[in-house]
């Protein structure tokens, strides 16, 4: 049901409109309960619209479902309370918003896209929107990333109708949105909750059967990793929203990497480059015997490093196409060959599948 890509909304309504002009109609004051005693928010719904919000307690957050009765639109909230420590400024909100719209452009009719400013009393964001060149379902939608005091708000709004007046009147709704520390004075007992609404470049692991399926909403690809020994690693080493750590415990192989935008990948040689110097900073052992492999559809770096008893081998895998970069480490150390180690490596990168979303 959701479309790749997003049409650029009009833009005739200034930012600050958006607050003032819900005065203009009928509206209901809406408090939506965040979960884990972190308060709530209460938001201003046009009169006659349906809504429906339910609290999760893990992380603490909401997922909305709002919107006029017609099924022309489909329009989607998550609320997330952020803690003090992961909280940002507008101005890195508005970067990853703008780094989102630049992926989407791949896939949509327009050629550019223009940052919108959401801005109410308590409520300040953006959001971007294009058309899909593929329609499907819904081939027009609006995406963006607000704040609200200690809350991010994740916004979709899906609609098959290229008339932008239902969608002013979502945005007027997400721009009127407060938070309070009080939690939901009457509670009441909640459906099975929607699927959460993540962060647009966030990276996102299901498993289905014996696989890891690994993906970022805004990418248009999936990477598939057969489970095998692999086990998710509750404790990465790097903290970021689009790293990932899988390890085997008894092969000694661990699998990590990135999803990141493709306009930030170099080329090969860059990358190595610049991957040797943080070694160096690092006083890691000098890469031994580096080969430059194709496996695939992956450009590969094949190398050694001496540890202490034995070798680890290691291949370095990239993977670019149409806005998106995944970036791979594949190693094993041990007591085996290094060849050997290296081949193991090589075909467990074979198994590796990126498949389009469609």
């Amino acid at each position: 049901m959701t479309p790749d890509v997003v049409r650029l909304a009009a833009l005739a309504v200034g930012a600050c409109a958006l607050a003032g002009a819900a005065a203009a109609e009928q509206v209901v004051r809406r408090q939506i309960s965040l979960g884990g005693d972190h308060g709530s928010v209460t938001v201003e719904v046009p009169s006659g619209w349906r809504f429906e919000a339910f609290p999760h307690d893990d992380p603490p957050s909401a997922t909305v479902r709002f919107g006029p009765a017609s099924d022309e639109f489909d329009f989607r909230l998550g609320l997330l309370w952020v803690e003090p420590s992961m909280r940002v400024p507008l101005t890195t909100l508005k970067e990853r918003v703008r780094l989102a719209a630049n992926d989407a452009l791949l896939k949509s009719v327009e050629t550019q896209a223009e940052l919108r400013e959401i801005r109410g009393k308590r409520t300040a964001g953006y959001c971007y929107a294009l058309r899909d060149k593929r329609p499907g379902e819904y081939p027009y939608l609006t995406q963006g990333i607000a704040v609200t005091g200690p809350v991010t708000n994740v916004f979709t709004l899906f609609s098959r109708s290229d008339d932008p007046a239902e969608r002013e009147r979502a945005l007027r709704m997400i721009a009127s949105a407060t938070w309070s520390d009080a939690p939901k004075t009457a509670a009441r007992a909640s459906p099975p909750p929607l699927p959460a609404v993540q962060d647009p470049v966030s990276l996102r692991i299901d498993e289905v059967n014996d696989t890891y399926r690994l993906t970022v909403p805004v990418s248009h690809f999936v990477l598939t990793i057969r489970k095998g020994g692999l086990k998710r690693a509750t404790t990465p080493a790097i903290q970021s929203s689009r790293y990932f750590l899988l390890k085997d415990a008894g092969s000694g192989t661990v699998v990590s990497g990135f999803f990141d935008f493709a306009e930030r990948f170099e080329g090969l040689e860059k990358f190595w480059a610049h991957e040797t110097s943080s070694l160096e900073r690092r006083s890691s052992p000098a890469p031994e015997d580096v080969q430059f492999r194709k496996v695939g559809a992956w450009d590969a770096i094949v190398y050694d490093q001496p540890v202490p008893g034995g070798s680890s081998a290691h291949v370095r895998a990239e993977w670019v196409s149409e806005g998106t970069w995944i970036d791979l480490h594949l190693s094993l150390a041990g007591k085996r060959q290094p060849a050997e180690a290296r081949d193991s490596l090589l075909q467990l990168l074979g198994t590796f599948r990126v498949e389009d979303k469609d």
